[in-house]
């Protein structure tokens, strides 16, 4: 059982949000974290499942329309990682949806040791993220996207070389990996 705090990367329609709320759904007490004068929630809460640790997740999840969701629903990246480090400050395994605006890992590694922060990056065919986001009435030129990809790939190779544990997986084994981190068993697929 080793606290994690989980940093999941991806391009965007890769499937993070999907992730997040798979893991969310295995938990059945939710708490939502509120911030002053803020109409959604800043992050869950989640305990009391018999299989996975408990687990902070950062950011907004809407439970009816699901393209909204993520960190991106924060407007200061600061309060982001103090949510973090106040989670895992207090006992709790940590998940969120990476972004490169937070320049790279270098927060983490300020944060974190190796062991204890992880990246999982979900691996999805960039045709397919693009249709996912067209899907969802959203835009994200080409050119953006394959960006984004060579930021996000540089970016966990440069983590790695410093020791940090980084999967590159397909969307169905990054929910395992993410399941796996969090168990209560550690190393357990669940």
């Amino acid at each position: 059982m080793t606290q994690r705090v989980i940093a999941l990367r991806g391009v965007n329609g890769s499937g993070k949000s999907w992730i997040v709320r798979n893991v969310m759904s295995r938990y059945p007490k939710k708490t939502e974290e509120r911030g002053v004068g803020v109409r959604r929630p800043l992050g869950y809460w989640l305990e009391d499942s018999s299989e996975l640790l408990p687990c902070f997740v950062v950011g907004y999840y809407d439970p009816i329309d699901g393209r909204l969701g993520g960190t991106s629903t924060l407007s200061d990246v600061n309060r982001e990682y103090e949510l973090i480090w106040q989670a895992y400050d207090n006992g709790y395994s940590v998940l969120f949806e990476g972004q490169d605006r937070q320049a790279g890992y270098s927060r983490l590694v300020n944060m974190f040791h190796p062991g204890i922060a992880v990246s999982v990056i979900v691996d999805h065919a960039l045709s397919e993220c693009l249709q996912i986001i067209r899907d969802l009435g959203g835009r994200l030129r080409v050119e953006t996207a394959q960006k984004h990809e060579r930021t996000l790939r540089a970016n966990a190779a440069s983590f790695a070389a410093l020791g940090y544990e980084v999967s590159t997986l397909r969307r169905p084994d990054a929910l395992k990996k993410v399941n796996s981190l969090l168990s209560r068993a550690d190393g357990n697929v669940v």
